[in-house]
């Protein structure tokens, strides 16, 4: 996994992880983890909290290549959603969501990375 600090974005976990138990260590001592929105599996927009002194520390993002809809799975439906980002006609597109769509890492949703989707969605999940 690669966390990306300016952004507080964590790339690079692999689809279908139920936990995320042993992946991160804290160097910092009187925090823990809190994972939000991991049940069943891990996805784009689940959130990792670190926590201090009760409170929320710092939150950051997960996003997962071509999990595009937020589900956990990599299948037709991302490239549906991701063809409808790179026409813009999903206005309403969160930052992960157009990260998680731009799988040839261009910096915009075009119809190559919705194409890549719709040839991964035959043989994923």
């Amino acid at each position: 996994a690669r966390i990306d600090y300016n952004s507080n974005r964590i790339f690079g976990i692999a689809r279908g992880l139920t936990s995320l138990d042993g992946i991160f260590t804290l160097t910092q001592s009187g925090c823990s983890l809190q994972y939000v929105s991991i049940s069943p599996t891990v996805k784009t927009g689940s959130k990792i909290n670190v926590i201090r002194d009760g409170k929320v520390y710092e939150s950051y993002t997960v996003v997962i290549a071509g999990d595009v809809n937020g589900d956990g799975r990599v299948d037709g439906e991302d490239s549906v959603v991701a063809d409808c980002i790179a026409q813009s006609m999903l206005a309403d597109a969160t930052d992960e969501m157009r990260l998680a769509a731009d799988l040839d890492d261009s910096g915009t949703v075009d119809a190559a990375d919705a194409a890549l989707l719709r040839q991964a969605g035959l043989f994923l999940d």
